[in-house]
């Protein structure tokens, strides 16, 4: 008898922890597709990410601010819009002499657009510069080295700063937006998409 109920204790023990499972991946997926969602529309990820503070520092360069706002140094300043910016650039950049210098363990001081802005024609000329002057999305943006914010004259390359090209403010704008599309893919289709078929998985060897 006793042996009888041992059994039985632990096939309910056993029913109840499997359904229990079972349930919680059922909702798993909803669930995590549910916060997700919040999350991408009130931007946890993003500040969670830095994305947020590399979004703020794009659109500190993409204006046509000129010195001293449309530089982002890599000072106390600026450090956690720079740090967001230069993750960014890291994984992406294509220019080959930008990746040998970081790949040397250097650290860039400054990120900044070059060259001249376009103007815009028609526009008053006490309205402020951002809104008289535009960068052209094939500008170029450069990382600096050994550039500080106190030595305007190093901007132009005078002393002792050296530049490497980044990529173009179009190519800044794309490696932000996959950071997201990569983002959305991973949780939003991969990881949900796995428990879905394990919930499947789970049902079909059961019945």
């Amino acid at each position: 008898m006793s042996q009888l109920i041992l059994i039985s204790h632990l096939y309910l023990k056993y029913f109840c922890a499997n359904n229990c499972m079972t349930l919680f991946l059922f909702l798993a997926a909803p669930i995590i597709t549910l916060i997700f969602s919040l999350g991408e529309f009130f931007g946890w990820w993003d500040y969670f990410s830095g994305r947020k503070k590399a979004i703020e520092g794009f659109d500190r360069l993409r204006f046509a601010h000129g010195f001293p706002k449309g530089f982002v140094y890599d000072d106390d300043q600026d450090r956690e819009i720079f740090d967001a910016l230069v993750k960014c650039i890291s994984k992406n950049t294509r220019d080959e002499a930008l990746r040998k210098m970081l790949d040397q363990g250097k650290r860039p001081s400054v990120i900044a657009v070059i060259g001249q802005p376009q103007p815009i024609i028609g526009i008053p000329a006490d309205w402020e510069q951002p809104a008289r002057f535009f960068y052209p999305s094939e500008q170029p943006i450069i990382m600096g080295f050994n550039w500080v914010r106190s030595n305007a004259e190093s901007i132009d390359g005078n002393q002792n700063g050296t530049g490497c090209r980044v990529g173009t403010i179009s190519d800044l704008r794309e490696w932000i937006d996959k950071e997201k599309e990569q983002r959305k893919f991973w949780i939003g289709t991969v990881v949900v998409s796995f428990i879905s078929l394990y919930i499947r998985w789970l049902s079909s060897s059961s019945s």
